[in-house]
C-alpha cells in the first residue's frame, strides 16, 4: 500500500506536468527506482495514472488523448518494427485509414516511396508526414480539433468516413485482453476507429507488447472486428488462442 503522503505527492507532480519519468519521480519523492515502479503500478490500477514505457502520465476520468509527443516517445523501437512490417503489407494503388497514433507515423516513415497511395486521416501529423510522399495522395479529415493529439474528431468526421471506403485500415488501442478485446483510457475517438473500421476490408490493429494482458475503461473493439494484429513481440497464449479462434492474423514484427 502506498502511503498516502507519497500517493499525494505522486498525483501532484504528474497532474503538474502531464508525465514524468520513473527516474524523476523517485528522485522528487525520495525512494527507489524498485519502489516507485511499484507505487505506479498501483497508482494505474485504481486508475489514477496511465503507464507508458518508462514512465506515466496523469489519468482523471475521460482525460484527453495523450499529448502526441509524449505517445511519439514511448516505445519508439518496437513501434518503428511494427511500422514496417505494416508498411510490407501495402500494394501499389492501395486506399488506406490510418488511426491518429504513433505507430502509424512509424509505418508511414517506412512506405516504399514509388508506391501510390490514396490515403485518408484524422492526423495533422500524418497528414503531413503523408504530404513528403511524391505518389501519396491524402486527405485530412474534418471535425472538432484536439490540440493534444493533433487530431479532428467528432460527428462530423464520422459521417467523412462514410463517404470513403479503403482496401486497408490502421488503428491501435490502448489494451488488449483475451477476454475483453481492445480497449482505450478515453472515448474521444472511439466512434472514428469503429467508422475506419466499418468502411474498410482489412482492419489491422497495430499494438506495441507494451499493452498486452491489460484492460481499460472504453471497450474499442473484440478480436472479430480485426482481420490482422501486429505487434513486437509473441503476446500470452491466450491472445494466440483468440486470435486462431477468430481467424485473425497475428504478425509478431
Amino acid at each position: 500500500m502506498i502511503p498516502e503522503n507519497r500517493k499525494k505527492q505522486i498525483l501532484a507532480i504528474l497532474k503538474q506536468h502531464g508525465y514524468c519519468s520513473v527516474e524523476q519521480l523517485a528522485q522528487s519523492v525520495y525512494v527507489s527506482l524498485p519502489t516507485m515502479r511499484r507505487d505506479l503500478t498501483q497508482l494505474e490500477q485504481e486508475g489514477l495514472i496511465k503507464r507508458i514505457h518508462g514512465g506515466a502520465s496523469y489519468f482523471k476520468g475521460d482525460m484527453p488523448m495523450m499529448p502526441f509527443a509524449l505517445r511519439n516517445q514511448a516505445m519508439i523501437k518496437e513501434k518503428m518494427r511494427i511500422g514496417e512490417a505494416a508498411a510490407r503489407l501495402l500494394k501499389d494503388h492501395d486506399t488506406v485509414f490510418f488511426d491518429a497514433c504513433s505507430t502509424c507515423l512509424c509505418m508511414i516513415r517506412a512506405i516504399d516511396p514509388n508506391l501510390r497511395l490514396h490515403a485518408l486521416s484524422n492526423s495533422i501529423a500524418i497528414v503531413q508526414a503523408l504530404a513528403e510522399y511524391a505518389n501519396i495522395q491524402s486527405e485530412l479529415i474534418g471535425g472538432t480539433y484536439d490540440a493534444k493529439s493533433l487530431s479532428n474528431y467528432g460527428p462530423q468526421a464520422e459521417a467523412y468516413i462514410t463517404q470513403r471506403h479503403a482496401r486497408w485500415c490502421f488503428v491501435t488501442a490502448n489494451s488488449v485482453d483475451e477476454t475483453y478485446g481492445m480497449s482505450n483510457i478515453t472515448s474521444i475517438d472511439i466512434p472514428l476507429k469503429r467508422a475506419f473500421a466499418q468502411h474498410a476490408d482489412q482492419v489491422v490493429l497495430l499494438v506495441d507488447s507494451s499493452r498486452m494482458e491489460r484492460k481499460n475503461y472504453y471497450k474499442v473493439f473484440d478480436f472479430a472486428d480485426i482481420d490482422l494484429l501486429i505487434t513486437d513481440a509473441k503476446p500470452s497464449d491466450g491472445i494466440v488462442q483468440k486470435c486462431l479462434e477468430q481467424r485473425v492474423q497475428l504478425i509478431i514484427a
